[in-house]
């Protein structure tokens, strides 16, 4: 298993999303991996991310999970847990994730696995991983991370892409 860099963005301006565009057919999984933060301000001390596939809102949303934060304790089930640090905590905290996706240039199922978490320091802390697929139908040709909340994804935020052979 050999790991080749397609691509890494690092946001110069706050964004409503990364996007990753053309990505190569000739691997065959892909790993992207996050240091993020939003811009929101309210609510938990964290928030969700969506990663859409191929310019659509068909993402990674739910699927068996376990997980543990500061405020609900240690909890499993199904939901989306891709996590991203709200800019209104600790300025020097970011959340770190990994994604794996296999299988990727197929049309079949493209199964993910995230690992990954949120630290807010004085708020909410929240550490957790998670499987889930997309469905059927296409392989994936771009990836869209963008956050549910509608924040922007902001200044500083960087996120890789690999191909695996």
């Amino acid at each position: 298993m050999a790991y080749e860099l397609v691509e890494t963005i690092e946001l110069t301006a706050d964004a409503a999303y990364i996007e990753f565009s053309s990505i190569p057919q000739d691997g065959k999984d892909l790993v992207l991996r996050m240091a993020v933060r939003n811009s929101g301000s309210s609510g938990l001390g964290y928030d969700n991310l969506r990663i859409d596939k191929n310019g659509t809102t068909q993402y990674v949303t739910t699927g068996p999970s376990m997980y543990g934060d500061s405020t609900y304790g240690i909890g499993s089930g199904n939901g989306s847990y891709i996590w991203s640090n709200k800019e209104s905590g600790d300025l020097y905290a970011w959340s770190n994730h990994e994604v794996y996706i296999s299988n990727y240039a197929t049309t079949g199922h493209q199964h993910v696995g995230v690992v990954g978490g949120a630290n807010n320091w004085y708020t909410d802390n929240i550490v957790g991983f998670m499987t889930t697929h997309y469905s059927s139908g296409s392989a994936i040709t771009s990836l869209r991370i963008r956050d549910l909340s509608s924040d922007n994804i902001v200044t500083g935020s960087v996120v890789s892409l690999y191909k695996i052979y």
